[in-house]
């Protein structure tokens, strides 16, 4: 089947992050320090949103479609309606690098340099953890129950939806094998491939399901959520990230 060109538009600035409202209707581009937002039947640019005063890393939409949430090198993470008016901002001690949403309870997750925050449309304040490393990459299972966060010195920490961390997964080099990028796989038929260790409660024995990371060198490992590796690719040319001056600090 061959790929058709629908329509294709130029940003101005570099785009660091897209994501589809998810009945398909719109697409959120982060593009300097702006988000456009494009009518994706035809490529329309809607509507421009201001809001931050620096470059925008990253866009999330909430799985319902209420929602999506914007962050920033200003330190600051904007929560939109799908309407797009700004109805939240609050802020980190560090530039935002990756926003994502729990599938299930809608829950935020911000990530940052030093710390993550997880909010919640029911929560008055957002609560905020403290990180060995600079958080480059986040991912929610799609139970809604762990969350994975991948770091610039190679750790991939997955925690719980409180916050708390469960599993801590330490990649061989450390700060030379950043975790760039990092998935849940969304299939079950791979739960029993851990069930049970000694002195474990039973929430850690729940996390059961796969995780794939993607390591600076484009290595892709599966892993347990608990740290056992399952398979490992050959590694390929080494590429440089965009936002490489960025992460070293």
């Amino acid at each position: 089947m061959r790929a058709v060109l629908t329509w294709r538009d130029k940003a101005e600035h570099c785009i660091n992050d897209i994501a589809f409202k998810p009945d398909g209707t719109q697409l959120i581009l982060a593009a300097g320090s702006r988000l456009l937002v494009y009518d994706t039947s035809d490529g329309t640019l809607l509507q421009p949103l201001k809001g931050h005063k620096d470059t925008v890393y990253c866009v999330a939409y909430a799985k319902d479609g209420k929602r999506f949430a914007s962050g920033s090198a200003d330190k600051s993470v904007i929560i939109w309606t799908s309407k797009l008016e700004g109805i939240l901002k609050y802020t980190h001690n560090d530039a935002i690098q990756c926003v994502s949403y729990n599938p299930i309870t809608h829950q935020l997750a911000s990530c940052s340099s030093s710390d993550f925050g997880l909010w919640s449309p029911e929560q008055k304040s957002v609560s905020k953890h403290k990180s060995s490393s600079k958080i480059i990459c986040c991912s929610w299972t799609n139970d809604g129950q762990y969350l994975a966060l991948g770091m610039f010195n190679g750790i991939i920490s997955i925690r719980n939806k409180n916050g708390e961390e469960k599993v801590k997964i330490e990649r061989p080099g450390g700060s030379l094998s950043p975790i760039w990028s990092i998935c849940w796989n969304p299939s079950s038929r791979w739960e029993s491939f851990w069930m049970n260790r000694e002195n474990e409660d039973a929430e850690d024995v729940i996390v059961n399901r796969y995780i794939q990371e993607i390591p600076s060198t484009l290595k892709s490992a599966v892993y347990s959520s608990q740290g056992s590796e399952a398979e490992e690719e050959e590694p390929e040319e080494e590429d440089d990230s965009p936002r490489d001056d960025n992460l070293g600090t």
